[in-house]
């Protein structure tokens, strides 16, 4: 009786200490969503996530490709944040249309977060005009910069490029890159000839230097927003919200 009992009381322990375990792995699967963090990504809000912008952060890298015998050496000149509409802009990798290079971008922990297609810019295709002396064709340079525009991701801290089977990795600075929106929204002020309106927003002059945006037609009246400038939305309205 002794045994049985015993045994039932080491039976009851062993599920208890399955059902911990059972918690705390969910608990942590929890914990690794809150913090946008799983299999070693980092997922990154865009800034103002909550304006449905069309605009997103991108990164343009500038890179120099010189041929020096027989074999090509690449190196990042440059590293500028962008933010606009750039999806045309950038060449994501396709098997089909593989491009002359393969820029590849990697977390910390040293996995592949996307690969990109690159086209050399050492090649000049010009045209003469003139078939009967010369018809035109191809120059191939020596060097040329080739510049890449790719989508932000907090997460990238190394980028290299695969060339025939050789990997190059490229000095890139994880610190260079920042996700930051420089289009004006609803209610806020620009300057004219530097700032603009996000897309969708209507342009409204202040003043000779100074605009607002309006996003006209989501039915309030907003600051800077008047029955003239916007009259869907202020037609009949004598309060600015």
């Amino acid at each position: 009786m002794k045994n049985k009992t015993k045994h039932k009381t080491q039976n009851n322990s062993k599920v208890a200490i399955t059902i911990m375990v059972i918690i705390l792995f969910v608990a942590i699967i929890l914990i690794l969503f809150k913090f946008n963090i799983i299999l070693g990504n980092v997922i990154t809000p865009t800034p103002d996530s909550n304006l449905n912008l069309s605009e997103k952060c991108y990164i343009q890298l500038d890179i120099s490709e010189i041929v020096v015998r027989n074999k090509t050496q690449f190196n990042l000149i440059n590293t500028t944040n962008l933010f606009g509409l750039y999806d045309s802009s950038v060449n994501v990798y396709d098997s089909q249309l593989p491009g002359d290079y393969v820029l590849r971008t990697y977390n910390k922990f040293g996995r592949g977060i996307n690969q990109y297609s690159l086209y050399s810019s050492r090649y000049i295709f010009y045209d003469t005009f003139d078939d009967s002396v010369n018809p035109g064709g191809v120059e191939v340079l020596d060097s040329g910069v080739i510049t890449a525009i790719i989508p932000y991701d907090a997460s990238i801290t190394r980028i290299a490029i695969m060339n025939n089977k050789t990997l190059t990795g490229l000095q890139f600075k994880p610190t260079s890159i920042s996700c930051k929106r420089t289009c004006k929204v609803q209610g806020e002020l620009g300057k004219v000839d530097k700032e603009k309106c996000c897309f969708g927003y209507t342009w409204l002059q202040i003043n000779s230097t100074t605009f607002s945006c309006s996003k006209c037609g989501d039915k309030v009246c907003s600051k800077y927003e008047d029955k003239y400038s916007c009259y869907e939305d202020c037609y009949n309205s004598t309060t600015i919200k």
